[in-house]
This record gives structure tokens, C-alpha cells and sequence, in this order.
């Protein structure tokens, strides 16, 4: 927005403000965009958090980096349209098209009709399956970590899902970032995850629980407990920065709005 004029900056900035409270879509116009230097400046934010002592080197995960995109809160690509015969990216949502099924037609924008889009959708619906299986497959792998007793031992990301087992599936794949060598499998046999009566201990508790010293002999269960409740914290300086970040953005969009 800073590179557009004053006027069509406070009307951008009015309409984003206006419309910040709707729920049934969202509508992204990008313009002077690249997907590099949107990735630039997310790690910019990052970096300043850390320097202000907001987050830590050890908080930087997939979803600190997605919530400092400009495309924070949009869902990610499921069907890209090239269009000019291109077939290339331009730069255009790297990050966001990792998953993506990508279309390239000869047509011309202009002329681009809805027999072009349909065309585009059932393309998207004949590899709909194989795009949904990649995907979820990271989901898939730590849900069954959850369930059953697999062991796997590159298990990355967590469950797209709001019930304790999905919260249980975060903090074994981050576990796993923090530390490769403690036994996942273990984790998950472990009653001191979300929902338990020992995970809602009070955090002093659970640290008296510790031994005083590194030179201490820990347990594994006490290993897990530290673990989880690092990882607990670490997941709140994320989101208060997150939304300290976009605090800052709506800021900057009243002061747009108000010059």
C-alpha cells in the first residue's frame, strides 16, 4: 500500500478496517507483490521480535512464519491460474502454492471466459485426490502416532483439528523439532499431555517437579513434562506476538486512513 497514492491508500486502508470483521470470505489483491520479499519481511518481523525479546530463536516454526506473511489468515492455495501460456510462477506465492494444482492456459487475461474456469476446475477435480493426500499426509502420520503405537522418526507439522488429540499431535512434532533424539513413541504412551489431570498442573508445580540441577538424573517422564511445558510457552509468545503484529497493522491502517 505504500507504494500507492495517498487517496487509493486510504481507501484501501478504509475498506480492509471496514471490512476486518467478516467471516464468509477473503479477498487478496496483490499488487507490487513477490513472494520473495514477502518471505523478506516475514523474516524481518521475525527477527525484530526476537531482538525485542517478544519471541525466541527456538519459537520460529511453520506457523510463527505463516502468521507474519501478508497472507496471514487466508487459507492455503488449492487451484493457481496462469494465465498467457506462461508456465511459470513469476514469483507469485511460492510458499503459499506448495500444495497447489497449477493451470496454465494460452489465453489472455481479458479474454479469460467461464468455459476457461470450468475447464480449470475439472482439471483441479481429477488430481483433487492426489493434492488432498499430500496435503494431509504429515496429519495423517502424526494422528496415527497419537492412536496407535508407531514409531516414526520425521515427523513434522500437527493435526488440522481443534480437540486435544490434535494439541496432542503439536506437541509431539515439536518435541521432535526441539530434541530428535527423545522417543516420540514415548510421548504419546506419556498421561502428561493435554486433557489429563497432570498436564493442568500449574506450570510451578510442574517445574518443582524438575531436578535443581542439569547434573541431576532426569526421568523420561520428567523429560516429557519439561518438553511439553517448553513447548506450551513457546505456543504463547506466539500468538501474543502474532497478535501484537497485527495490532501493529491496523495501526498503521487507521493512521492511513486519518492522514
Amino acid at each position: 500500500l505504500r507504494l500507492l497514492p495517498l487517496s487509493v491508500r486510504r481507501a484501501a486502508a478504509s475498506l480492509v478496517l471496514s471490512t476486518a470483521h467478516h467471516t464468509a470470505g477473503q479477498v487478496n489483491i496483490c499488487l507490487a507483490y513477490t513472494g520473495r520479499y514477502d518471505l523478506k519481511q516475514a523474516l524481518a518481523t521475525i527477527q525484530s521480535g526476537i531482538e525485542r525479546n517478544a519471541i525466541r530463536a527456538e519459537d520460529v516454526c511453520k506457523e510463527l512464519l505463516e502468521g507474519c506473511l501478508y497472507t496471514s489468515g487466508s487459507p492455503c492455495v488449492d487451484l493457481l491460474i496462469r494465465t498467457s501460456g506462461e508456465t511459470r510462477l513469476s514469483d507469485f506465492m511460492g510458499w503459499e502454492c506448495a500444495q497447489a494444482h497449477l493451470v496454465f492456459l494460452k489465453v489472455l487475461w481479458p479474454q479469460f471466459s467461464f468455459w476457461d474456469f470450468v475447464y480449470a476446475l475439472l482439471r483441479y477435480q481429477l488430481s483433487c485426490r492426489a493434492i488432498r493426500r499430500s496435503n494431509h499426509s504429515v496429519s495423517k502420520l502424526l494422528t496415527d502416532l497419537c492412536e496407535n503405537d508407531v514409531e516414526h522418526e520425521h515427523v513434522k507439522g500437527r493435526a488440522e483439528c481443534t480437540s486435544s488429540k490434535s494439541e496432542t499431535c503439536y506437541l509431539v512434532s515439536r518435541v521432535k523439532d526441539l530434541d530428535p533424539k527423545v522417543d516420540v513413541c514415548r510421548l504419546q504412551k506419556y498421561k502428561g499431555l493435554p486433557g489429563s489431570s497432570c498436564f493442568r498442573k500449574s506450570n510451578e508445580t510442574l517445574l518443582q517437579s524438575m531436578p535443581k540441577s542439569e547434573n541431576d538424573q532426569l526421568s523420561g517422564e520428567n523429560i516429557l513434562v519439561r518438553q511439553t511445558l517448553l513447548i506450551s510457552q513457546s505456543r504463547k509468545r506466539i500468538q501474543n506476538f502474532l497478535e501484537s503484529v497485527r495490532a501493529e497493522h491496523i495501526d498503521w491502517l487507521h493512521e492511513v486512513v486519518s492522514s
